[in-house]
């Protein structure tokens, strides 16, 4: 007898899998086909530079920024373990882990309010759906309004911690008020951008707790549990980053808003129809979750994030607009999606009742979601290959091939594939566009220095310039571009480059 190919077997055992235990699979899948990006990357430049400095990675003790006052010093010290342990691949574990979370919180959210799926071929869909979607909108940066996420950038970082907050509303839903008071004052403690989530969820959870059962000892301790956790480190931040006047505050604000980030702060750079179509999604599942008892959360969310987008289009205060209340949709919008999903599924289940329809479907699904893991293996692999093969990436490979101590770069403030420059190779800079501090002062002070390099790269033939850049900052050494060659090799005085590329040179000053 003729024994079935390999990939008929495979093929064969995966539909087994899925059919036999779907919500367990689809989470492996969730996991396995998510494609990560290799450390560091964007805002892990800006989240882990506390943490690296204050264990004295590589140089980065004397970078100017690593000393700033620390605004995340409870994931900082996730960094400093992972720093102080040289045990960077933990930063791959975290996030599969939280992937495994988010996935896992958003299935039981749904299956809580509405019951499971009771078709198999409705799950199936359900699955192929679910990671399908929430993958797309993950790798798109799709999470929330405003081009906030949970998981978008595809590697750990402080927002990531966020999907304690999905389970700390698993959590509330199963009648635990201390567990879900736990998750959402971790959430906040981690991230303080999530204070108002937990508040609000926390406040919510009290509310239910309290119509349905009363006063109780689980209502008071709970509440206690969240003020412990939490309050400690609200009260740390806002003494530490309270205004040092009126006038400084208000400067650093309007550099933060206006000039650094405006494409999170202000509603009229992202308000499009595509904010338009997302609304309406979360709008949809906010409307499908009414009478289950996820709708209270999902309802309070929705109103608190409209009502703040409202007011502060009405009344763009720039400290509102900092405050940025609308980043409630990250965690609304994967609620709604995946409510939407559920219901989309339970409607078309009818449809798959026929039997050949039924195999069609099995077929296609279980080929969509093999294909959806060798995908997000393929992409991954084909990262880590080359990780760091720019020329942006050959210049930092350089640089951490050469260090020493006492070191200090002039690298382009605005050219993204230079973020890493610090991270990767333990060196200080003077300064780039997408690290900053927080407190007021310092926000000021980086902004001059952001200045200062970025006019010398856009006239770098005024040498007299380049000087004082080296002497206010304490530069050893630039990162100089090749296109401008002309107007900066008479600064050099002759001396030659240290290491060339085909878009960079690195000399010494």
């Amino acid at each position: 007898m003729n024994n079935p190919p390999a990939s008929e077997n495979l093929f064969k055992r995966s539909l087994s899998s899925i059919t036999d235990h779907p919500y367990l699979a689809y989470l492996v899948i969730f996991v396995v086909q998510f494609s990560v990006q290799p450390y560091f990357k964007g805002n892990q430049n800006t989240k882990f530079l506390n943490g690296a400095s204050d264990v004295g990675y590589g140089f980065l003790a004397n970078d100017w920024l690593g000393k700033t006052v620390d605004p995340l010093p409870a994931f900082s010290f996730i960094g400093k373990v992972i720093f102080w342990l040289h045990s960077e691949w933990l930063l791959y574990a975290l996030f599969a882990v939280f992937l495994a979370l988010y996935a896992h919180s958003l299935m039981t959210l749904v299956r809580m309010a509405f019951g499971d799926l009771s078709d198999r071929s409705a799950k199936l869909l359900f699955g192929a759906l679910f990671v399908c979607f929430n993958g797309l909108l993950i790798a798109n940066s799709d999470n929330g309004l405003s081009g906030q996420y949970l998981l978008a950038t595809r590697y750990f970082q402080p927002c990531t911690l966020g999907v304690f907050l999905l389970w700390g509303i698993v959590e509330a839903l199963r009648n635990h008020p201390n567990r879900a008071a736990i998750f959402f004052a971790s959430a906040a403690m981690f991230h303080p951008t999530y204070v108002p989530h937990a508040g609000l969820l926390m406040a919510v959870m009290w509310l239910n707790h309290w119509r349905t059962n009363g006063w109780s000892r689980q209502l008071i301790y709970s509440a206690g549990l969240f003020a412990v956790i939490l309050f400690p480190w609200v009260i740390r931040y806002l003494w530490l980053f309270r205004p040092t006047t009126d006038a400084l505050w208000q400067e650093s604000i309007h550099i933060l808003t206006e000039v650094r980030i405006p494409q999170h702060t202000q509603a009229a750079s992202w308000f499009n129809a595509q904010t338009i179509s997302k609304i309406a999604l979360m709008l949809a599942g906010v409307v499908f979750a009414f009478r289950t008892r996820l709708f209270p959360y999902v309802a309070t969310l929705f109103g608190a994030m409209i009502g703040s987008m409202l007011f502060v289009m009405v009344f763009p205060i720039e400290a509102l607009e900092f405050a940025t209340l609308w980043r409630l949709s990250v965690i609304l919008q994967p609620i709604a999606a995946t409510i939407v999903i559920y219901k989309f599924c339970e409607w078309a289940a009818p449809f798959f009742a026929d039997a050949k329809r039924q195999r069609y479907l099995r077929n296609t699904t279980v080929g969509i979601l093999i294909i959806a893991c060798l995908g997000g293996i393929g992409l991954t692999a084909k990262v880590f290959r080359h990780p760091y093969k720019s020329t942006e990436g050959q210049v930092i490979n350089y640089a951490k091939e050469t260090r020493k101590a006492g070191m200090k770069y002039l690298i382009p403030p605005r050219i993204g594939d230079f973020n890493p420059f610090r991270l990767n190779s333990g060196i200080p800079i003077v300064i780039n566009w997408k690290s900053h501090p927080y407190l007021d002062t310092e926000v000021i002070e980086w902004y001059k220095r952001y200045q200062d390099v970025a006019s010398y790269y856009k006239n770098p033939q005024n040498c007299d310039h380049l000087n004082a850049l080296k002497n206010e900052y304490g530069v050893t050494h630039a990162v100089l571009v090749n296109k401008q060659e002309k107007s900066w090799s008479a600064c050099l005085q002759g001396e030659p480059p240290l290491y060339r590329n085909k878009r960079y040179t690195v000399v010494a000053l």
